[in-house]
C-alpha cells in the first residue's frame, strides 16, 4: 500500500474578510455588486465568511449555482458555455441571471425560457455573453478572446438575431488584470457592441 499526500490549504480568515470589507467599499463606491466567483473560490467555509459582504455569487454551472445559492444567497448569475435540458429547468427556478454562449444555444433554450413564470415576471433575466475580441491577456490558453475563442458572441454574429427576451450583455476578458484592462475592454465593447 503506498500512501499519497493529501493537499492541504490554509485560508486566513482574516485575511479573506479584509479583502471582502475592500471590496464590498468598492462596489458601494461604484454602485456595482459584489459577486463571488465560485470557479475561483468555492470552498464553504471562506463563503460562510464572505456571505456577510457579498450580494450573491456568479456559478459557471447548475452544481455551482446551488453551492452558491446554499452557502452566500442574494443574487445568482449562470453563465456556461453548454447547458442540459433538465439543468437548465432546475437553474430557471432559483437563480437571478443565466448568460447564453451563442446565437443558437440562446434560439435552443429560447421558448423553455420565456415561458418560464420567473422569466415573465422579471425575477429571472437573461443574457448572452459576446466576445469584445479584445485582449488583455498574455496566456492565449486562458483568454477568451484570443483568435479562435469559442466563448461569447463576437460582434458580426449578433447583425439581425431576434434579440426579444435577452436584457444584457456580459464579458469576460479579464484575469488578474487592473482596472485599467477594464477600461480598455470596455471601450472596444462599446465601440462594437453600443448600438445594442
Amino acid at each position: 500500500h503506498i500512501s499519497r499526500p493529501v493537499a492541504q490549504f490554509l485560508i486566513s480568515q482574516q485575511a479573506l474578510e479584509r479583502n471582502a470589507r475592500m471590496l464590498q467599499q468598492v462596489a458601494a463606491d461604484s454602485g456595482a455588486h459584489l459577486l463571488v466567483a465560485l470557479k475561483a473560490f468555492s470552498t464553504t467555509a471562506g463563503l460562510a465568511a464572505l456571505r456577510p459582504y457579498a450580494a450573491g455569487c456568479c456559478a459557471s454551472g447548475l452544481y455551482e449555482a446551488r453551492l452558491g445559492a446554499r452557502h452566500l444567497g442574494g443574487h445568482v448569475a449562470v453563465y456556461s458555455p453548454a447547458y442540459r435540458e433538465a439543468e437548465l429547468a432546475e437553474l430557471l427556478e432559483f437563480a437571478h441571471h443565466i448568460d447564453f454562449n451563442s446565437i443558437p444555444q440562446w434560439q435552443r433554450w429560447r421558448g423553455l425560457c420565456l415561458a418560464h413564470p420567473r422569466v415573465q415576471s422579471g425575477q429571472l433575466q437573461l443574457g448572452l455573453r459576446i466576445n469584445p475580441c479584445f485582449s488583455t491577456g498574455h496566456t492565449a490558453l486562458y483568454d477568451p478572446c484570443s483568435p479562435g475563442s469559442r466563448l461569447g458572441i463576437p460582434a458580426d454574429q449578433l447583425q439581425g438575431a431576434d434579440l426579444s427576451g435577452i436584457s444584457g450583455l456580459h464579458f469576460h476578458t479579464l484575469c488578474e488584470k487592473n482596472s485599467d484592462a477594464l477600461v480598455r475592454t470596455l471601450a472596444a465593447f462599446e465601440e462594437k457592441f453600443g448600438d445594442l
